[in-house]
Order: C-alpha cells, then sequence, then structure tokens
C-alpha cells in the first residue's frame, strides 16, 4: 500500500477468464511484525481512511497470519495489473500518512510481488476474501535447475479436470524473494474444511485435479511450508464502500 519511504490474498485487476495478452494481473503482499496491535489497528484505519479520500481505484485486503513459522504477522495487499500500481494517487502522500499513523506500531518487514499462474489454477483470479474466512497457504520453493519440470508437471495436472470445488490460486515470485518460489491460496470458513480440500498438499493436488500421479511434481519441491491466514474485514478497504465497523 505504502512505500515506507516507500508499502494478502485485493481487488481492482483482471477479471476470470481475461485473455492471455491482457496486462498481467499481480499480487503485492505487505508484510509487518506488529509492535502495538490495538495502536496499529487504530492507526492503520485512519490510513484506509486517507486511501478512500484520495479517491484509490484499488482493493486493499488485510490477513493476520494465524499458524506457521510467521504467526501473527499482519499481510495486506492488492490484486493490480503493473500499471494500476502505477496509477496508484499521491504515493508520497500515501508514504508520509502511513507514517503518520501507523508506522511507529509495527516493523515493516517487506514487499512480495506475486503473478498469477493461469495455467495451474482451479479458481479465478482474484479470489476475494468475505468475512469469516481462513486461507490456507502453500509456500513452495524449487531449485532453478527444476523449475521448468516442475511447472510443466503442474500443467499437466492442470490440464486434465479440474475440481471447481477445491478452488486454488496459484502464484508466481516474480520479486521480493528467493526464487523460483511459488504460492497455492485454498479458502475455508472452518477448520472442517481442510476435511474436504485434502489433509495434506499432495491431497490437495489429487482432489483439485481429480488425478493420482502427482509425484513428478512433489519430486521437484525443495521445500514447502503451510500456514493459515485469518481475513480481517475491519482493516480492509474496497472503492466507494465504508470501512467495516472496528
Amino acid at each position: 500500500m505504502r512505500m515506507v519511504a516507500l508499502l494478502p490474498l485485493v481487488l481492482a485487476a483482471a477479471p476470470a477468464g481475461a485473455q492471455e495478452g491482457a496486462p498481467p494481473a499481480v499480487v503485492q503482499f505487505y508484510s509487518y511484525n506488529l509492535i502495538d496491535k490495538a495502536a496499529f489497528e487504530t492507526g492503520y484505519r485512519k490510513h484506509l481512511e486517507w486511501h478512500a479520500r484520495a479517491g484509490d481505484k484499488l482493493s486493499w485486503f488485510a490477513w493476520e497470519v494465524a499458524t506457521g513459522e510467521r504467526m501473527g504477522l499482519f499481510i495486506d495487499g492488492t490484486v493490480a495489473s503493473l500499471e494500476d500500481l502505477d496509477a496508484r494517487p499521491d504515493l508520497a502522500g500515501d508514504g508520509a500518512d502511513f507514517v503518520k499513523n501507523a508506522a511507529s506500531h509495527a516493523t515493516f518487514r517487506g514487499v512480495e510481488t506475486w503473478g498469477y499462474w493461469r495455467g495451474a489454477s482451479t479458481a479465478p483470479f482474484p479470489l476475494s476474501p468475505s468475512a469469516g474466512t481462513m486461507a490456507d497457504v502453500f509456500l513452495i520453493e524449487v531449485a532453478p535447475s527444476a523449475a521448468s519440470g516442475f511447472e510443466t508437471a503442474i500443467e499437466r495436472l492442470a490440464a486434465g479436470p479440474r475440481n471447481s470445488s477445491i478452488p486454488l490460486t496459484w502464484l508466481k515470485l516474480m520479486r521480493g524473494g528467493g526464487a523460483p518460489s511459488y504460492m497455492v491460496i485454498t479458502s475455508r470458513s472452518n477448520w472442517s474444511g481442510i476435511g474436504a480440500a485434502g489433509a495434506t498438499f499432495p491431497d490437495i493436488l489429487r482432489r483439485a485435479y481429480s488425478a493420482d500421479a502427482v509425484q513428478p511434481a512433489m519430486e521437484k519441491i525443495t521445500a514447502i511450508r503451510s500456514e493459515t491466514w485469518t481475513y480481517l474485514p475491519k482493516l480492509s478497504l474496497a472503492p466507494g464502500q465504508p470501512l467495516s465497523p472496528p
């Protein structure tokens, strides 16, 4: 959102079914360790009000990492074309307002830019969260020499029948971390949703793609981490819509 001097999971972007030649849709995630959670949330809501007054046409969604190594991390993000990111109103004013209202209550961790992988996803893009939802997020690393083979194996799975009842949004890291890296997001409204999607990542692949032969893809993975993100409606903003009550 702001680039502290510069700136989860979003929504003024390429519509579902956009043509392959359309501007690339990307997700930018900004992450923070909170020093004073209550003070940050109060200040961040004031900052969202600045975005509304400035006429920002992007949606900003927020999550808290509920499980995993980064538990407690605050993440906000937006989905846009690269051109939309450049066209945000008053970037200097954005950064100054964030510093004024929220920056002192958090430690900025970084910004990451991810591209939507249409050829692997079973869910349209963008995947917009709603109140009460959780996102299961899988962060995948692949050796550079194996990236092509991994992507080929995943797209072979996706070439078959895709199970839309298990919505997978695949993202490829473009900037902000070690590459090649991938993110897979699937949403649910409660913990029992894990049973429907599959208990492990290979189980999820089998059910999402109605396929058994997932081992060729799994063998290319060097590391995989899982997290659960809880959506925070009170810290999210859609253009033309009022903030949710705190």
